[in-house]
């Protein structure tokens, strides 16, 4: 019979290696054996499972997104007379929070964490981390700041990474004031911020256009010896850019090729945007130039950009002939479409354009949206060509097996 599942065994001590390493790539036969073996009572030939078979069986559960089996497989180890421990409920919390049952996550992580409190398994920082991860994930701000809270009522002394989660929470979800509030609560349990951490709040007061703020948080990053990197670099100019301090903005790119960090494809692009933004479309083309001078191949967020720059600065001529070269590149299947709509609508007052300038717009518009019409359909010609591939593969693995068996 190919592709077994439940081998005989005799000894206790091959029990483990009979789970773990003869099943194939599905656990549900894994599952069924051992529900089947666990009726039986324990002796030499239905030994016990224990705590860790227990936890890879649960791991492999959840990896297999059998999340339901895998929970019952843990709410039932009590009837065997094993304990239950922290890191398996965390195991189950991690499992849920990678799983595709997004409509239910939340619910069912904070059930999983309000049993460990009703089974009276203590509760560390192990399982509030990925608990408040997943709440955080999912956008649950409110209910974040209630279960840090709660934390601290417990007693229990929050990480640096659960200061970072925080910090990452809200600053993604523009609430930077309450974002900072975390950062000075961390740096007062004498917890270092570390690149990551003042990286996410340079870009949360970006995200708000509070650069003075954003320039405090560098220099205090700076002072403390965390040099910047080109994401830093990328998220000032992008801030100048914002608030229309272009001058600022090559201040920084000027810093950074003074400390040899090479200016890449997005700092290019957003800086030719900030110059089409206040009309400079001359400043904006000699980025370009310096752009493939630096062997930076222009994409399109780059001739959208800049069509819409020569469009919006009244050279409807120089618009026109960039869109005509834009149509016969090619671009690939990376297309940032969102990104690229939403800098044709950025500061763009159609009502005082001309027709002309509406309709080329409205062009660059349409062939954004084509391309990524063209690159859909090819991602998914790749995957039904991928997945023919699997079902021949299987079938040979099938064909191979049953030649082995005879």
């Amino acid at each position: 019979m190919p592709n077994t599942h439940i081998i005989a065994v005799s000894k206790p001590q091959l029990l483990k290696h009979t789970l773990f390493y003869k099943i194939s790539p599905t656990s549900k036969p894994l599952y069924s054996f051992c529900s089947i073996t666990d009726k039986q009572p324990p002796n030499e030939e239905n030994p016990q499972h224990d705590r860790d078979t227990h936890y890879k069986m649960i791991s492999m559960l959840c990896r297999d997104q059998r999340l339901d089996d895998a929970k019952q497989l843990l709410m039932g180890m009590s009837k065997k007379g094993l304990d239950y421990d922290e890191d398996l409920f965390a195991l189950l919390i991690n499992g849920y929070a990678k799983s595709n049952r997004k409509w239910d996550v939340v619910k069912n992580c904070v059930k999983i964490f309000m049993k460990m409190e009703e089974l009276g398994v203590p509760r560390t920082i192990k399982s509030y981390n990925p608990l408040l991860d997943v709440i955080i994930i999912n956008k649950k701000y409110t209910m974040a700041e209630k279960y840090f809270d709660k934390m601290l009522s417990d007693g229990i002394v929050p990480s640096q990474h659960t200061y970072t989660l925080m910090i990452s929470g809200f600053c993604c979800a523009s609430k930077v004031e309450i974002a900072n509030r975390y950062f000075e609560d961390m740096k007062s349990r004498n917890l270092s911020p570390d690149f990551v951490v003042y990286n996410t709040m340079i870009n949360g007061y970006v995200q708000v256009k509070k650069m003075e703020e954003a320039e405090k948080v560098l220099m205090e990053m700076k002072g403390r010896g965390i040099e910047p990197l080109l994401v830093t670099y990328n998220s000032m100019i992008n801030g100048y850019v914002k608030v229309r301090r272009l001058g600022d903005a090559e201040k920084v790119v000027a810093e950074m090729k003074a400390r040899n960090v090479e200016p890449n494809l997005i700092t290019y692009n957003t800086l030719i945007n900030g110059y089409t933004l206040v009309e400079r479309m001359e400043d904006a083309q000699k980025v370009v130039w310096e752009m493939k001078g630096r062997n930076v191949e222009p994409d399109l967020v780059t001739y959208v950009t800049m069509v819409k720059g020569y469009v919006t600065a009244n050279t409807v001529d120089d618009g026109m002939k960039l869109l005509e070269d834009m149509k016969r590149k090619t671009f690939g299947r990376k297309v940032d479409v969102n990104l690229c709509l939403g800098l044709l609508k950025e500061d763009c007052d159609v009502e005082k354009m001309s027709e002309t300038q509406r309709n080329v717009l409205q062009e660059v518009e349409d062939y954004v949206e084509r391309v990524d019409l063209l690159a859909m359909r090819d991602a998914a010609r790749e995957l039904t060509e991928l997945a023919s591939q699997r079902v021949v593969d299987r079938r040979d693995r099938m064909k191979n097996g049953q030649r082995n068996e005879r």
